[in-house]
């Protein structure tokens, strides 16, 4: 879990403010990835390329939170006032969920992840 919030940490600069949330996470008005299976339209799946583009780009300027006292995993509260945590997924490695969405075009619990190993 730590390993993944340091990666994407790593990957953002925090002086510079972040783009809001739905230019992160939309193209050409459509959330980004495809569905996998029976997920429903909330989770969505990339490449791992897009993935740690699309990480860096939500940790720009985002600042550790607490938001959520009941989400065990790392939380960032971003320059939009929206709010993202990432956790590890045994299924989707690691996931970056919306925990408080931008309240227009992104819904919370909207997750992104790729997918590990064969499946990417």
């Amino acid at each position: 879990l730590e390993s993944a919030e340091a990666r994407l940490a790593e990957l953002a600069d925090p002086d510079v403010r972040g783009e809001a949330l739905h230019e992160c996470l939309t193209e050409n008005g459509q959330l980004i990835g495809t569905r996998f299976r029976n997920s429903d339209g909330t989770i969505r799946t990339v490449d791992r390329e897009t993935f740690l583009d699309v990480g860096a780009r939500l940790l720009q300027g985002a600042v550790r939170t607490d938001y959520n006292s009941n989400y065990a995993h790392p939380q960032f509260l971003r320059s939009d006032g929206t709010v993202i945590g990432i956790r590890m997924s045994p299924k989707s490695d690691v996931t970056i969920e919306v925990l408080r969405g931008d309240g227009i075009s992104i819904e919370q619990n909207t997750k992104i992840h790729f997918r590990g190993g064969n499946d990417e």
